[in-house]
């Protein structure tokens, strides 16, 4: 048996296949992704093409020679709200999926209650703390 399907219910049949598109749920990883830049030195960053304004400019860590970033900072840009510890100088990091403790001197870094082990020391710094770049992935 053949069925021939004219030009409008193919159109018909676009719209419907688009529309299940469109609607289905996409996972929040691949739903928006955000581009943060930052230049050492310099308190001045790109966040999605527009200018932000860092407390603290990113340095090298002259031991590694790797950029430390202000933690801070790049986890309010992926929606993370900050909790600072005056007591040890930590910082937590939240947000609904996880919770993140970061204490500057420690080369551990607790994620959801599990140690993970830091590239570089963090580094406290008027009342910042700073992170290497390379660790920002791995934390956040």
């Amino acid at each position: 048996m053949i069925h021939r399907v004219g030009i409008s219910s193919r159109k018909v049949l676009c719209g419907v296949v688009a529309l299940i598109l469109l609607c289905a749920p996409v996972p929040a990883v691949c739903a928006r992704s955000k581009t943060v830049v930052v230049t050492t030195g310099s308190v001045r960053a790109v966040v999605d093409g527009q200018p932000a304004t860092m407390l603290i400019p990113p340095v090298t860590d002259q031991m590694s020679q790797q950029t430390l970033v202000p933690i801070e900072f790049v986890a309010r840009q992926f929606g993370f709200s900050v909790l600072s510890v005056p007591q040890s100088g930590a910082v937590t990091l939240s947000s609904t999926d996880h919770v993140i403790c970061v204490t500057p001197g420690s080369l551990e870094a607790l994620v959801d209650g599990h140690a993970v082990g830091l590239s570089v020391t963090p580094r406290g710094l008027l009342g910042e703390v700073l992170v290497a770049a390379a660790d920002v992935q791995l934390l956040l």
